[in-house]
């Protein structure tokens, strides 16, 4: 998507080399991305339009934008109070169709079901999950 919006794409793991390993050996030899390691100490507006950004070692980059996804935190202890498992992105393990968590019955959706944060993607893991629940219910009216 990014790489429609601009001729090159860099991820900034902002020092994280953990997060830059991950990234790096995702790309395999595929280097679609540039991947940046170092720590950003200051971000401020150009005056002529974009952003700029200070690196810990005193670089200075001109951005034309920057976006941000802020990694997702589950709010409160529900899937810990159901034993239900949160996968690296911070979501709940489910099923990808019907979006039911191993614990049969209780299904997941909205923020919780994707690391994709997006209303539209919200609103289809509600209908899917819902598919799903009618499902599970006639095949357990049916005694199966």
């Amino acid at each position: 998507m990014a790489l429609r919006l601009a001729q090159s794409v860099t991820i900034y793991t902002n020092g994280s080399e953990e997060g830059f390993k991950a990234i790096s050996d995702a790309q395999g030899s595929n280097h679609l991305f540039e991947v940046d390691n170092r720590r950003i100490v200051r971000m401020q507006n150009s005056d002529g339009g974009g952003i700029l950004l200070t690196f810990d070692d005193q670089t200075v980059q001109h951005l034309g934008f920057l976006a941000h996804k802020p990694k997702a935190i589950l709010n409160g202890t529900l899937h810990k109070d159901l034993d239900i498992d949160v996968t690296p992105f911070g979501t709940l393990v489910h099923d990808p169709m019907f979006f039911e968590t191993p614990r049969k019955g209780v299904f997941v959706v909205g923020d919780a079901a994707s690391p994709m944060q997006v209303i539209t993607q919200a609103l289809f893991s509600g209908s899917a999950a819902a598919a799903g629940l009618c499902a599970q219910l006639q095949l357990e009216d049916a005694g199966l």
